[in-house]
């Protein structure tokens, strides 16, 4: 139960820099657009759909349900939280990338690649870390001889390759702070 809360915290870490990582890459497109690019919705709901049953989960809400009055005992199975919340990154992702021009010129491609590697710091089974590699594959695969003429995102504009410099770099630090903490624990 303890190791299970240690890894549902640390999977709320990610989640909400991931979360912060595609909020402020549409943010520095938008700078750009004149009209809303509607990544605000997806980002919320996202936010809404992951971060909660993260919150809600067995392990996790025995710390906190007792403070509300709440029992302790209620929760959603780890495992359910967790696939939940790496499924619905790569579907709200694989819209980001799509509305971004595809596989080769999106700033959030780098996002797929993360995810895989989240799974293994956060001791995803096998058979979950073969289905998240297939999803991210499958996505970027389809994606990657898109066009999209009414893209959000010009690589010829400075700010959108600011976007995507920014993007790529928090990936990566995310991935090796999540690394790190996870090497801690062990």
């Amino acid at each position: 139960m303890q190791i299970d809360a240690a890894i549902t915290a640390t999977a709320l870490i990610a989640q909400v820099s991931i979360l912060a990582i595609m909020c402020i890459g549409s943010f520095l497109i938008a700078l750009d657009q004149r009209e809303a690019l509607g990544a605000g919705f997806i980002i919320l709901a996202l936010t809404l759909l992951t971060i909660v049953p993260l919150m809600l989960t067995s392990g996790y809400s025995a710390f906190w349900t007792p403070r509300f009055g709440g029992s302790p005992e209620i929760g959603i199975h780890h495992s359910t939280s967790m696939v939940l919340m790496f499924v619905l990154d790569i579907l709200a992702l694989s819209l980001f990338v799509w509305k971004t021009g595809g596989s080769l010129n999106s700033p959030f491609q780098a996002i797929y690649f993360l995810l895989p590697a989240l799974a293994i710091f956060l001791r995803e089974p096998k058979s979950r870390l073969f289905l998240y590699f297939a999803l991210v594959t499958i996505s970027f695969s389809l994606l990657m001889p898109l066009v999209h003429k009414h893209s959000w995102y010009n690589s010829s504009v400075r700010i959108h390759r600011v976007a995507y410099w920014f993007v790529a770099v928090a990936c990566f630090a995310l991935a090796m702070y999540i690394g790190y903490i996870t090497r801690l624990s062990s």
